[in-house]
């Protein structure tokens, strides 16, 4: 539960840091989940991705991403 409450914090705090022109856009948040991951992303207009966050729960393992770019991973076991 520690690693779930740090990864969304992670999330919470990397949207907060955007620029104040960005509340203009129209975006939606989208809560994810399921039996292993809980997470958040983002997206505007047409489902464009803005960005998003996961955490695994049975692993610990936390990805977080920007638009189109590939989720950067940090704990738990690297497959």
């Amino acid at each position: 539960m520690k690693r779930v409450l740090c990864g969304l914090a992670l999330v919470a705090t990397a949207f907060v840091a955007m620029p104040a022109h960005a509340s203009e856009i129209p975006a939606t948040v989208n809560p994810v989940v399921d039996d292993h991951h809980v997470g958040v992303y983002v997206t505007y207009g047409d489902d464009e991705p803005l960005g998003g966050a996961s955490v695994n729960r049975d692993t610990g393992r936390v990805c977080v991403g920007i638009g189109y770019q590939i989720p950067q991973c940090v704990g738990g076991p690297i497959s």
